[in-house]
This record gives C-alpha cells, sequence and structure tokens, in this order.
C-alpha cells in the first residue's frame, strides 16, 4: 500500500505527476481523500467537480478501481468554509463515474444532529466511541 499524499499529490487535488505514478505503479485501488484543500484555498468548485471528473477517468482507464472519500463535517469551519458544495461536487462525479463514495460529510453531521458527538466540547473520554461502533 501506498500513500499517494507522498509521491506527488498537491493538497487534496491530484497533480499530473500523482495520475502518472499510479500508471506507472500499476495501482489496482485508489482510495482518495479529496475536498479539504480546495475547499480551503476556494478552488472554484466548477474546476474542481472537472478535474476530479477527469484525473478520476483517468486512473480508471488504467486499471484502478477508484473509492472517493469527501471532507470531514465540522460545525464551526462550516460557515467559514463550503464544504457541502465539494461534497455534492465529489457524490456528483462518483455517480457519473460509478465508483463508490464514502460519504464522511454526511455521516459526522448526522451524528452532530443526532446528538451523537458534540464537536464543540473537548473530551478524551471513550463513551462515544463506544456507543457508535456498538450500535
Amino acid at each position: 500500500m501506498r500513500d499517494l499524499r507522498r509521491i506527488g499529490g498537491h493538497g487534496g487535488r491530484v497533480s499530473a505527476l500523482t495520475i502518472l505514478t499510479v500508471l506507472r505503479l500499476a495501482f489496482t485501488l485508489v482510495v482518495w481523500g479529496i475536498g479539504t484543500v480546495d475547499a480551503i484555498q476556494a478552488i472554484d468548485p466548477d474546476q474542481f467537480s472537472h478535474a476530479l471528473d477527469k484525473d478520476t477517468n483517468i486512473a480508471r482507464s488504467a486499471g484502478a478501481d477508484v473509492v472517493l472519500i469527501n471532507a470531514q463535517y465540522s460545525p464551526r469551519t462550516e460557515s467559514m468554509i463550503a464544504l457541502g458544495t465539494y461534497a455534492e461536487d465529489i457524490r456528483w462525479v462518483a455517480l457519473q463515474q460509478e465508483v463508490p463514495v464514502f460519504d464522511r460529510f454526511s455521516i459526522m453531521k448526522l451524528w452532530v444532529d443526532l446528538g451523537t458527538f458534540d464537536l464543540y466540547s473537548a473530551t478524551k473520554k471513550l463513551d462515544i466511541a463506544e456507543r457508535i461502533h456498538t450500535a
């Protein structure tokens, strides 16, 4: 297993060097966490979506299975960074490319909405982890 962030990735975006590395090393699975850096840098959502679609297609054409993972949800950053927009773009590209997306953003948002997590309080307790892993 290799971490693409260490072999040519640029922030959350995949660079041409990374795509060439995927092709050269003949990866069979690409698990791609994407969107956070793009949102922080306020990359145009249309450009983000187009680049993600293109790069996903390149990886798939090289024979790799692709799984997309969107950003983590945090109510603290929701008003400052448009992560939801990028999550929707990721979902749309995944649908068009017929690749799975692990919707970490929506899962975490649901946990906050249901009161499973209080992301405003600092805690080192394990009771929350026990509740979600035994449910």
